[in-house]
């Protein structure tokens, strides 16, 4: 089960990614044209829509895995709430910046995408996790017993 929230946080986090890059396309298009701030509110709508792409990607992670492998809820784990749920907090971020960084004035002269990176330890340090809960549960060869 562990395994469809970390598929729906990394896709999560690669749809904010790709939302951010175009977000600095257009602001650095702005910069180049001497135009600043003039696609600050379209950027920040991009960024806000990617992010609600990849938490409905990480919904869909979560009905299809209650799909494949549900059944009785008493028999059956619940799918369906800890794929969303890991997928929220980097969600929600992004719909905050991507809403709230065109209200401020003094971003609208300066590309404010540029800072909003997403930690890669944290994505290695959960695909080391579920790679042990694995093996331990399947008695893999790279068991650490």
């Amino acid at each position: 089960m562990p395994q469809y929230a970390v598929a729906a946080m990394l896709t999560t986090w690669a749809a904010v990614a790709g939302g951010r890059f175009a977000a600095a396309a257009l602001l650095r298009y702005d910069q180049d044209e001497g135009h600043p701030g003039r696609h600050t509110t379209r950027a920040g709508r991009l960024l806000t829509f990617t992010a609600a792409v990849g938490l409905a990607i990480a919904g869909l992670f979560g009905l299809l895995a209650d799909a494949i492998f549900g059944g009785s809820p008493d028999l059956s784990p619940d799918f369906l709430t800890p794929t969303p749920a890991a997928a929220a907090p980097a969600a929600l971020v992004a719909v905050t910046v991507g809403l709230a960084a065109p209200l401020f004035p003094a971003l609208h002269d300066k590309p404010w995408t540029e800072p909003l990176h997403h930690p890669v330890t944290a994505m290695l340090l959960a695909a080391a996790g579920i790679a042990g809960m694995q093996a331990a549960w399947n008695g893999l060869p790279f068991d650490a017993r």
